[in-house]
C-alpha cells in the first residue's frame, strides 16, 4: 500500500530471498495489492518489494519453520519517475485571438496612438461607447442635445474635428450620417479602440489622403 493513504500498488515486484542470497520466489501484487510467495523449505528470508514510482524496500530477515506462515504489509513510499524529453504535438492549428490576427497587438506594441484594450473596457464604468472616450488628451466628448454624444478629436490646428472611423479595419462614413458611436457599436460589442491624433501615428492601412487631416478612430467588435 501506499504511505499515508488506502490506495493498494499493483504490478508490484515481490522477491523473497534466502539466507544466502539466492532468489527463492517471485511474484506481481495483483489488483487489491496482494501477493503470496512461498519457499520449498524452512529457513531466514528477506523479502523485497519494488514498484514503479515508487522507492524499493526490504523486510526481514523472517525465521520460518516447516509449514509456518507469515503475513506482511508494506507501505512504500511515491516519488517523482524521470522521464525523458516529451515532445507534444496538435493535429490542428493554434487559434489566435481576433486582436492578434487583425494587428491590434502588434500596432500596440509599436508604442504610437493611443489604445483602448479589452482589458480597459471590461474594467470601464462607461455604460456607452462614446464613455470610453472621455479623459483621453487631444479627444473631446460634448453632447449633441439629440440624446448621442460627439466624439471629436482636436486636430493639427486646436480645433474640433471629425475623426475617420473604421470598424472592424473597414472605413465608415459615419460622421456624414450623423450616426453615434454607440448607434454603430453597442458598449457591450466592442473588443478593442485605436486612436490616432497625427498624420506620424497613423499606420499605412489606415492612410488618409487630401488636405484636410483630423485624426482616424478604429473601432473592433467582438
Amino acid at each position: 500500500m501506499e504511505t499515508g493513504t488506502e490506495r493498494r500498488i499493483q504490478l508490484g515486484e515481490m522477491v523473497l530471498v534466502g539466507q544466502g542470497g539466492d532468489t527463492i520466489d517471485v511474484t506481481y501484487t495483483n489488483d487489491a495489492g496482494g501477493f503470496e510467495l512461498t519457499s520449498p523449505d524452512p529457513g531466514d528470508f528477506l523479502v523485497l518489494a519494488d514498484a514503479l514510482g515508487y522507492g524499493a524496500m526490504a523486510a526481514g530477515v523472517f525465521e520460518l519453520g516447516a509449514g509456518a506462515e507469515m503475513t506482511l504489509e508494506y507501505r512504500m513510499q511515491p516519488f517523482a519517475l524521470a522521464i525523458e524529453d516529451l515532445v507534444v504535438e496538435f493535429n490542428r492549428p493554434i487559434t489566435q485571438h481576433s486582436l492578434v490576427r487583425n494587428g491590434f497587438v502588434a500596432r500596440f506594441n509599436r508604442g504610437l496612438g493611443h489604445f483602448i484594450t479589452p482589458n480597459m473596457i471590461e474594467e470601464s464604468v462607461a455604460f456607452r461607447t462614446e464613455d470610453l472616450f472621455r479623459n483621453i488628451a487631444g479627444v473631446s466628448v460634448t453632447g449633441t442635445g439629440f440624446g448621442a454624444d460627439r466624439v471629436a478629436l482636436r486636430g493639427i490646428g486646436g480645433q474640433l474635428c471629425d475623426p475617420m472611423i473604421y470598424i472592424d479595419g473597414v472605413r465608415t462614413e459615419s460622421s456624414a450620417t450623423g450616426l453615434a458611436l454607440s448607434d454603430i457599436i453597442p458598449f457591450h460589442q466592442l473588443n478593442g479602440v485605436e486612436i490616432y491624433r497625427r498624420p506620424a501615428e497613423i499606420p499605412l492601412e489606415y492612410g488618409i489622403s487630401g488636405g484636410t487631416f483630423c485624426g482616424v478612430i478604429v473601432l473592433w467588435t467582438k
